[in-house]
């Protein structure tokens, strides 16, 4: 299978760019100036895997979604456990579904792929992988990307491969980071096609230098409501200018960097069926969801993903229609 060794020489580089981000983003926060703002591309992330979850008819959550929001992109997660069940035995047809409404409503598609992409457990193995390991494990990998990218690299919806999602992030029922390996993932992926790679990071808790080696492409995630086991609900005290320092800090080594995950529903301390619509309502409102818009454009990023539009679709079949009203709003209006 495809394979490289990541060799002393991209250490080194990946140390000295390390040093001289934190360099550069220190200039930059000095420096921060107002920029004339841009609309962005707009749009959200979907999983179908997050749509049965809630209980949805997951076909019905992502037609309404194309036929009543006017987002210009979408981030798909492709899911390894749906596609290859079986060991060699794959399957594609929710996936080709989904980007022939895409190609029919003019959205544009970011294909998330790899064991790790987007919604919890984060990791999406199929059973048969576990009883592989080692080098065969890494083989299975890299043969469903081969697959996955193979397919839809002449789709005329998909415009960027994510490989992997914040894949230096410890978090989710995940294999540890291997950074060897990843960079084989990579490798694969450009010997296959040539449309962009992204890479994705917290905006928050990682640094974002790590990814410069690998990414033509970096999409930081953007949080402002969090919840842990400490302190409850958490505001982050940060300002639009700690995100624009640290875009400008990366700016020079990538072609682009942009929000790949804007919240949009609560961080969610429990399952949401233990919750009523009313507590729903309560842990994040039309008027967050505003907010969190308000702040994302600020920062001028040129691409913003949302992230929650099952949840909204979930409020809205449950009776409580406020959030999907306010992403009309919100995307007609940016």
């Amino acid at each position: 299978m495809f394979r490289r060794k990541f060799t002393f020489e991209q250490k080194k580089k990946t140390v000295l760019l390390s040093g001289l981000t934190v360099f550069v983003m220190v200039i930059a926060l000095l420096m921060l100036s107002e920029k004339t703002y841009q609309r962005p591309l707009l749009g959200v992330t979907f999983s179908r895997i997050y749509a049965e979850q809630l209980g949805l008819n997951w076909r019905d959550a992502y037609s309404g979604m194309m036929n009543d929001l006017d987002i210009d992109h979408m981030r798909l997660p492709v899911y390894w456990d749906d596609i290859e069940p079986n060991q060699g035995q794959f399957t594609f047809d929710d996936y080709d579904w989904m980007l022939e409404l895409a190609i029919e409503h003019d959205v544009k598609v970011t294909l998330a792929i790899g064991q790790k992409v987007p919604r919890w457990p984060e990791c999406f193995i199929p059973d048969w992988v576990n009883h592989h390991s080692g080098d065969a494990r890494q083989d299975d990998v890299l043969n469903m990307l081969e697959q996955v990218v193979n397919r839809y690299k002449n789709n005329p919806s998909v415009i960027r491969w994510q490989v992997e999602n914040e894949v230096f992030l410890q978090f989710g029922h995940c294999p540890e980071p291997d950074l060897v390996f990843f960079s084989n993932e990579i490798d694969l992926v450009r010997s296959l096609d040539d449309k962009p790679i992204s890479m994705t990071t917290s905006g928050e808790v990682e640094p974002w230098f790590h990814t410069v080696p690998f990414a033509d492409h970096v999409g930081f995630s953007l949080y402002r409501l969090t919840w842990n086991s400490v302190f409850g609900f958490w505001m982050y005290p940060l300002q639009p200018s700690f995100y624009i320092g640290r875009m400008k800090a990366i700016e020079p080594f990538t072609d682009q960097v942009y929000v790949s995950e804007l919240q949009g529903e609560p961080w969610f301390h429990k399952p949401v069926t233990e919750l009523s619509i009313g507590e729903q309502h309560q842990m994040f409102s039309p008027r967050m969801l505003r907010e969190n818009m308000r702040f994302a454009k600020r920062i001028n990023s040129p691409m913003v993903d949302l992230w929650g539009v099952e949840w909204w679709y979930f409020m809205k079949v449950n009776g409580d229609e406020s959030l999907w009203e306010e992403a009309q709003k919100i995307f007609n209006e940016y």
